[in-house]
């Protein structure tokens, strides 16, 4: 869940700054496949003229965009905070490269959805680990990780929480509810929201 402040995420049971050095060597070129601006891959301390980025919203530093090397020339590929487009790993990693991928699943912040929508139609989604481990198999990648966590994050903001809402597409919450949650951010200064996250690390045969 990505917001531009007011909001606490829930703890993970992996770092993924720590799994990503665990597979970054000196000479790697690292990919991320994600809307960013290249922030968080300058702050690995890798050389930055091996840093890549192929969804940048502008570049950072000596970030480039992927497009300056060829099909097949990244040694890791990170997707984070964007959907993972199987196709697009395949294209951009060398054969034996890693695909780090870091997902929002079907089930983040739904059960906040449903505290709020009581008679919204949210269906449930199969975003999830179950789902993907299979596909990333059958694409031609050997799974080296895997975890699936739902941690509680806390909205401490009204602004984040109305920004949330307004995202999700439902419309206006139930009056009433909604009056509930904001007396409980203003009286215990957060408000609990499930989140669902998933990581899958894995290596592209040669």
């Amino acid at each position: 869940m990505r917001t531009d402040g007011g909001y606490t995420p829930g703890p993970l049971p992996w770092i993924l700054r720590q799994k990503l050095l665990d597979f970054l060597k000196p000479d790697s070129l690292l990919c991320e496949v994600s809307p960013s601006d290249g922030e968080f891959l300058l702050s690995l301390g890798h050389p930055a003229e091996r840093l890549f980025a192929a969804q940048a919203k502008g570049p950072v530093g000596s970030v480039r965009s992927a497009e300056s090397l060829g099909d097949g020339a990244f040694d890791l590929l990170l997707f984070r905070e964007t959907p993972l487009a199987l196709p697009e790993a395949q294209r951009l990693l060398k054969p034996g490269g890693y695909l780090i991928a870091q997902q929002r699943g079907s089930d983040d912040g739904r059960w906040l959805l449903r505290r709020l929508y009581p008679n919204a139609p949210i269906a449930d989604g199969d975003c999830n680990l179950e789902t993907w481990r299979p596909l990333v198999q059958a694409a031609g990648f050997r799974i080296l990780y895997r975890n699936q966590a739902y941690p509680m994050g806390r909205f401490t903001h009204r602004a984040a929480l109305e920004d949330f809402l307004a995202r999700a597409g439902l419309g206006a919450p139930d009056p009433q509810r909604i009056e509930s949650a904001l007396r409980e951010l203003a009286a215990k200064g957060s408000i609990p929201n499930q989140e669902h996250v998933f990581i899958l690390i894995a290596q592209k045969r040669g």
